[in-house]
């Protein structure tokens, strides 16, 4: 599955997706399917990507 994540998307922050669940089989319909955003940062930035931010930040 491919997802598109929303601009202005935070962390921690619940996505539903509809119809992309588990089918029920009593109502033949397909649940939503929740993707929760979770965010891990590097813990060691090198030189050059600090650069690299600073030129994307101007």
């Amino acid at each position: 599955m491919e997802i598109d994540i929303p601009p202005g998307t935070q962390p921690n922050q619940i996505l539903k997706i509809k119809n992309q669940g588990f089918f029920n089989q009593n109502t033949k319909i397909r649940g939503n399917y929740y993707l929760k955003i979770i965010v891990e940062l590097p813990r060691k930035v090198s030189q050059k990507q600090i650069s690299l931010l600073n030129q994307f930040y101007k």
